[in-house]
């Protein structure tokens, strides 16, 4: 069996399917998180309570079972195994967007590493981040500040770090790819970004992999985070989030928070908000839903970029 290693968010993984998208390492890894075979996966007894995310999915302390209709089985071990069971008439590319999305967040979350589902890019006082729903923005956001001068940062998935000696969070590149859904994409100076095949050519997006030089290459501090949302009034407005709401808020935007109380991991969660929270400027930012993006990016812009 060939194997390859890679490095994703933070844990290493020794895997003997290719993981489309992520550098592979040049060196063996002497630690190992988890190891992913492609194998047989026996189906759970039914008697085990199903999550509420997927009628055809269970979690538990031990293991996650995630069963894929018409394409395949994944087996998660807490103990650092991951099996791919893929159905005959499927390829390994046809598992990978629920390998990477659902089980590598609970892989994470076994881990205490709690991400977010959002983008980010670089200013003048540090990260800034962009956190909404799907379809609010987020990644054209990030797309157009990135052309413009901006450090990118993430596209959907951001991790903070703890830096322990400066007692601040920071956030670094980890990869290096945005998605636009295809009525977007072509809005994109192609000049500044370059196609590139999807994953799931059936799931209706672009793909871009980023040119080098504006790239965010270093670890920056976390300096404010954006809710974004729409409302009626033509004018864009900001909010400044206090108390309680901004864990409540923050929570919303974990990578499948539904699942942090089944892991027990609620105290480990709120510890890591409630420090997070201390640090982060929180607002929520309000546009009409006729309001062009670009038009919205500059009052970002405008934000981000003053010292």
């Amino acid at each position: 069996m060939s194997w390859q290693y890679y490095s994703i968010y933070t844990l290493n993984f020794k895997s003997a399917v290719p993981l489309l998208g992520y550098t592979i390492n040049t060196t063996r890894l002497d630690e190992v998180d988890y190891v992913i075979e492609l194998g047989k996966v026996k189906k759970p007894a039914s008697s085990i309570p199903k999550t509420l995310y997927r009628s055809k999915s269970i979690l538990n302390a031990d293991f996650f079972y995630l069963e894929i209709p018409t394409i395949g089985q994944c087996l998660l071990e807490a103990g650092g195994k991951i099996t791919l069971d893929i159905y005959d008439d499927k390829s390994t590319q046809d598992i990978l967007p629920f390998l990477y999305d659902t089980v590598l967040s609970v892989a994470l979350l076994y881990k205490n590493i709690f991400t977010f589902r959002a983008s980010a890019i670089v200013g003048a006082k540090g990260v800034n981040v962009f956190c909404g729903n799907y379809g609010s923005g987020k990644s054209v956001i990030a797309a157009i500040l990135y052309q413009n001068g901006f450090p990118f940062m993430e596209d959907n998935r951001c991790l903070f770090d703890w830096d322990i000696e400066k007692k601040q969070f920071t956030m670094k590149m980890l990869h290096p790819f945005i998605y636009l859904w295809r009525d977007i994409g072509g809005q994109i100076d192609p000049r500044k970004l370059v196609s590139q095949q999807s994953i799931r050519p059936q799931i209706l997006k672009h793909q871009y992999h980023l040119s080098q030089p504006n790239i965010a290459k270093a670890a920056f501090p976390l300096h404010k985070l954006f809710f974004l949302n729409t409302y009626e009034e033509q004018t864009v407005q900001q909010e400044s989030i206090n108390g309680a709401a901004r864990i409540n808020l923050l929570k919303q935007y974990l990578y499948h928070h539904q699942f942090v109380d089944i892991l027990g991991k609620a105290d480990a969660l709120f510890e890591f908000l409630v420090r997070l929270s201390k640090q982060l400027e929180m607002v929520n930012i309000y546009r009409h839903p006729k309001t062009e993006a670009a038009e919205f990016v500059k009052h970002i812009a405008y934000d981000i970029n003053a010292r």
